[in-house]
């Protein structure tokens, strides 16, 4: 399976702090349970991307994730997360290991290739809320000329 890059090359930003973007991950999980609260569980159902953020999120926090607590944080019926753990492991996004005290039990992990798709999509993210702040900071320090110009 391929994966998406930017086709215009990737613009030369400034590095965003490790803490940064695992600030940015665990606010996405965040804010993707509270619709929970408004809507209907499975109106929502993105199983791929929440297993992606919390495997970020346990990676850059140095701990491993059990088969199990992954389809618990990504907040579907553990056959479905079951399925989609399945599903991205065979499509070389994630990496099962047996764990060698108890091999009943296999841990997941984001393969490499993941690892940075999803680091740079939290990059990504976080420059575009910075650029958004930049640009609503200078709106409000000009609003005769933005009056003006529309």
């Amino acid at each position: 399976m391929r994966w998406h890059q930017d086709p215009m090359g990737v613009a030369e930003k400034p590095p965003v702090a490790r803490e940064a973007l695992v600030a940015t991950a665990e606010m996405l999980l965040k804010v993707r349970r509270l619709r929970t609260k408004r809507f209907p569980e499975d109106l929502f159902a993105d199983p791929a991307w929440d297993i992606f953020l919390d495997l970020f999120v346990s990676h850059m926090r140095g701990r491993r994730h059990s088969v199990s607590s992954v389809c618990i944080a990504a907040g579907v019926p553990s056959t479905t997360g079951l399925r989609w753990i399945g599903r991205l492991t065979e499509d070389g996004w994630l990496k099962r290991s047996i764990d060698t005290n108890d091999r009943r039990r296999s841990y997941v992990t984001l393969a490499p290739r993941t690892l940075e798709a999803v680091k740079l999509c939290l990059e990504d993210m976080s420059h575009e809320v910075i650029g958004r702040q930049t640009r609503s900071r200078s709106q409000a320090a000009y609003p005769l000329q933005l009056a003006m110009d529309v």
